[in-house]
């Protein structure tokens, strides 16, 4: 697996290299990613989301005590995500939505607690728009009405990061994080980790993504 690196250090690979030009030893995340956005790119109305490099979006943090991994998921695999897993009223209630859906999982191989706070991490779209992650009240107002309502509602809290969780030392979590579907992206998407506590410091990085135009 080849990993991204946090913004404490020089980024290598192709998706932030327009970040690169622009002296990034800053622990401004916010700042880099609205860098990113500011680059020429173009816009794609229609599109999948791939490892900026390699195979797996992976970024490792805290001298190696925290990785996170991070893998896009459309609309077809976030349903059989959800089916598989015995949610599938969910899955298909969701497929009205308009989603941009990330299978997001954080391993904590230090001595001390990890806390994951959703409401911390961001969405660069790279074309000028930062998104912030959906929680429960969002989707218990954007959910249809009928008869698999009320049994989508009671699964959502078990299957995305909604509030802040604790992973135990030596501990992994796996859910997912879900925001808007943005109308359109540039060649650079990424996601600002943040919102994560070791042990009450706060750990941040970014995660790359290269958009495929879907419409040729």
């Amino acid at each position: 697996m080849k990993q991204s690196r946090s913004l404490s250090e020089k980024p290598r690979h192709a998706a932030v290299s327009c970040l690169v030009r622009r002296s990034l030893k800053t622990s401004s995340l916010i700042m880099a990613l609205t860098l990113m956005a500011g680059c020429a790119s173009p816009g794609f109305t229609l599109f999948h989301l791939e490892p900026a490099q390699g195979d797996a979006v992976a970024v490792v943090l805290a001298d190696g005590a925290v990785t996170v991994t991070a893998g896009y998921l459309d609309t077809g695999e976030q349903t059989g995500y959800l089916t598989e897993r015995g949610y599938e009223p969910l899955g298909n209630s969701l497929r009205s939505i308009p989603l941009m859906t990330y299978l997001f999982k954080v391993q904590n191989r230090s001595t001390e607690p990890l806390t994951v706070d959703p409401a911390g991490m961001r969405v660069s779209t790279g074309f000028g728009e930062m998104l912030r992650p959906y929680n429960y009240a969002h989707f218990y107002l954007a959910l249809p009405q009928g008869s698999g309502r009320e049994k989508a509602l009671q699964g959502l809290k078990d299957v995305i990061y909604e509030r802040p969780v604790q992973v135990d030392p030596n501990g992994t979590m796996e859910k997912l994080l879900m925001f808007r579907r943005p109308e359109v992206v540039g060649e650079e998407v990424a996601i600002l980790v943040n919102g994560l506590y070791l042990g009450g410091r706060g750990v941040e990085g970014v995660l790359a993504f290269r958009a495929v135009d879907l419409s040729r």
